[in-house]
């Protein structure tokens, strides 16, 4: 069922060749074989923040601190823009958009929790900045869903997101669902115009059975090729990002 197919692990195990300062492992599943190695993290309670003003948050920035994200900390959430309250309203908000356009079923929260963490990006540091994981699970293995959520700390804006339930969709669902998917998530970080940045890459390619994915890749002066992919399978979809880790030293 992948029910481990969860994004804040995905992105934590993405990172972990990391030479020296990996975010924890988060994700059980990985099926482009992303996770490798070994996790770890540490928390730290007095770090400066060396993040360019005049480069304030953009979409593209904001992608490209998750997507180029080769290392992180798990850091005191005093040190964050929005408190750990705010954070889990936001967090709120993003999985009610995702039930309201029928991509979620509701569900009651078992377990809920977050981590504050700074992302670092070793070929830029004034991508660097702090994001939210939270993840809410549901259910036992009869009636299981998990919701998790990579939310950016100055804007709010959904970074990754992942959903895993007990409800199998059909191939037809599955197409549907990443159409919305891919909307909500662009749409929401401000990059509406996206349908020109399609790519073929994952045409053909093989993605797990009964999964659907595409790619879509924006090239920019600052920041340079950024690339999210956008996986659907028979129990949920999740976004995921080639490039993350492939800086670490």
């Amino acid at each position: 069922m992948g029910k481990g197919k969860n994004i804040l692990l995905l992105l934590l195990a993405a990172v972990v060749i990391t030479a020296c300062a990996a975010l924890p492992g988060l994700v059980a599943v990985c099926q482009d074989g992303a996770a490798i190695g070994q996790t770890h993290y540490e928390t730290v309670s007095n770090i400066q923040l060396h993040i360019r003003g005049e480069e304030a948050a953009s979409p593209l920035k904001e992608l490209a601190r998750i997507s180029l994200m080769d290392g992180g900390l798990e850091i005191s959430d005093t040190m964050a823009s929005m408190t750990a309250e705010e954070a889990e309203a936001r967090f709120y908000d993003i999985l009610q958009t995702y039930i309201d356009a029928g991509l979620v079923a509701s569900f009651d929260a078992v377990v809920y929790e977050s981590r504050c963490m700074l992302a670092t990006v070793s070929s830029d540091a004034s991508v660097n900045g702090v994001f939210w994981m939270a993840t809410l699970i549901s259910g036992d293995d009869q009636n299981f869903a998990q919701f998790d959520a990579a939310i950016d700390d100055e804007t709010g804006h959904l970074l990754a997101v992942s959903y895993t339930g007990d409800r199998a969709f059909s191939a037809a669902e599955r197409e549907k669902i990443r159409e919305v998917f891919t909307d909500l998530y662009f749409c929401s970080l401000g990059l509406a115009a996206y349908a020109p940045f399609v790519t073929a890459d994952l045409d053909g390619a093989y993605v797990g059975e009964n999964t659907i994915a595409v790619r879509y890749r924006f090239g920019d002066a600052v920041y340079g090729e950024l690339n999210v992919d956008f996986y659907v399978d028979e129990y949920g979809f999740y976004t995921q990002f080639p490039d993350m880790g492939v800086n670490a030293g």
